[in-house]
């Protein structure tokens, strides 16, 4: 088979998600298009994952603004030391943040297991929590912060940083995201190779890897919508499993419609 470019990568997305049968036809694709296709694939799965609770967090307190000059008691740091009128705790589409300053100092223990984000200030300390993030459990001691004082009036102002910070996160997650999906295709690359020879299909690794690419988008959209519904049965050994024999199915479907004489290897 010849190379062309006529299959785009939005057509191989197309194609990977809804059209199994017709794997064979990324298998004459130019590698930019199956790039441009992880690249879509990886984006969509960031932006349901990680963009879409932040954005449906903040519209459900009326905006950050709104939040911090209405909703959220009003507080002061000085020199050190936090102080909050009343206790906040807010848990909403896997986002949990907790402000309170009777609590002396958050710890690791106080942090769940089934949370994307979580925020916990207390008297002494703010922890952060972001599962997305590879170094996602932070720690600031507000005696490491120094001298002064902030209120909530001086908090408006850091509403722009905020989302910067969000842009800044979704694109480390964009990244990590890219490296997993590319790192999880190669066992599923390896499991293609035996179906296909099982098959009696004589392809190349690369030839399989680049259907284990494929064969992963539904799922690794899927899961990003759970994550974004915060449904915990997506986190399940069960799962895992389920996951992986659908992807399994979308391999065999591609892999049986592929002719059996040899593919010339590209990838």
């Amino acid at each position: 088979m010849q190379q062309t470019d006529k299959i785009g990568f939005l057509k191989l997305f197309q194609i990977a998600v809804a059209k199994p049968k017709e794997y064979k036809k990324a298998l004459t694709v130019k590698k930019r298009s199956v790039v441009g296709f992880v690249l879509l694939v990886s984006l969509i799965v960031v932006f349901l994952g990680t963009i879409v609770p932040v954005l449906s967090f903040s519209v459900s307190i009326g905006g950050m603004r709104h939040f911090i000059t209405e909703t959220l008691p009003d507080f002061e740091y000085k020199d050190g030391t936090f102080h909050i009128d009343n206790r906040v705790e807010i848990v909403q589409n896997g986002i949990r943040i907790i402000v309170d300053s009777d609590v002396e100092e958050f710890t690791e223990d106080d942090l769940e297991d089934d949370t994307i984000a979580e925020i916990l200030i207390s008297k002494n300390n703010m922890r952060i929590k972001n599962s997305l993030a590879s170094q996602g459990n932070l720690n600031l001691d507000f005696k490491d912060v120094g001298s002064g004082t902030f209120t909530n009036e001086d908090m408006t102002a850091y509403i722009p940083l905020f989302y910067a910070c969000v842009i800044a996160v979704s694109i480390g997650v964009l990244f990590t995201t890219i490296y997993q999906y590319l790192i999880s295709a190669l066992i599923f690359a390896i499991c293609a190779r035996s179906v296909a020879r099982t098959m009696k299909k004589d392809l190349s690794f690369g030839k399989c890897y680049v259907l284990a690419l494929m064969a992963k988008a539904a799922i690794a959209i899927i899961n990003s919508m759970g994550m974004a519904a915060d449904i915990t049965f997506m986190s399940s050994m069960a799962w895992a499993f389920i996951s992986f024999g659908i992807i399994m199915v979308y391999l065999y479907l591609g892999i049986r419609e592929i002719g059996t004489s040899r593919i010339n290897p590209e990838f």
